[in-house]
């Protein structure tokens, strides 16, 4: 009895184990931009302004799966389930939306690791009072995906850099066209 008992109890432990699956801790803080600022650089840096009130949202297969407001620190933290490939927005008015894709299907547990943390501060850019940024806010800026060999979630820099670049230069672009029109 006592045997079958410890089987079962031994067991059921090893089930819980199982089932739970890792979690992917997104964080960081929410900072102020203005594109004028990226457009025509000042001589010196400004400090860091960080943005409150902005609410952070992470989507999967249209279903909302959390939504929080940050700090007034401008702090902000996630926790996703691994197995689901995520898109997640931060919204705020007088703001361009930003969106993240987090794709955390692949994400294996492993012993030395439970979570995976990823400190991802987010800028935000302030919404000129010219021009239509509408289309950058349903596109994502960033991708990040799980990369087995190095047991870590990993962003696509390149993928970044592509849509950093697409970004800056339609600001240009549009600056450019309704400065040429005052």
């Amino acid at each position: 009895m006592k045997t079958t008992l410890l089987f079962i109890l031994m067991a059921i432990t090893g089930l819980m184990n199982a089932a739970e699956l890792p979690k992917v801790l997104l964080y960081g803080n929410v900072m102020d931009r203005e594109i004028v600022d990226i457009i025509v650089p000042k001589q010196e840096e400004a400090p860091d302004k960080f943005v409150d009130q902005v609410t952070v949202t992470a989507i999967c297969k249209g279903d909302t799966i959390s939504s929080k407001v940050n700090r007034a620190t401008g702090f902000y933290s996630l926790v996703l389930e691994s197995g689901k490939k995520y898109n997640v927005s931060f919204k705020k008015d007088g703001y361009i939306t930003k969106n993240f894709v987090i794709d955390a299907t692949d994400v294996e547990y492993t012993d030395k690791k439970k979570s995976f943390k990823m400190f991802t501060d987010v800028t935000l850019f302030q919404t000129p009072d010219k021009g239509d940024f509408k289309s950058f806010e349903d596109r994502p800026m960033a991708k990040c995906t799980y990369v087995s060999e190095k047991e870590r979630m990993e962003w696509d820099m390149d993928f970044a850099k592509l849509a950093f670049d697409h970004f800056m230069s339609s600001a240009k672009q549009m600056s450019t066209a309704l400065n040429s029109n005052d």
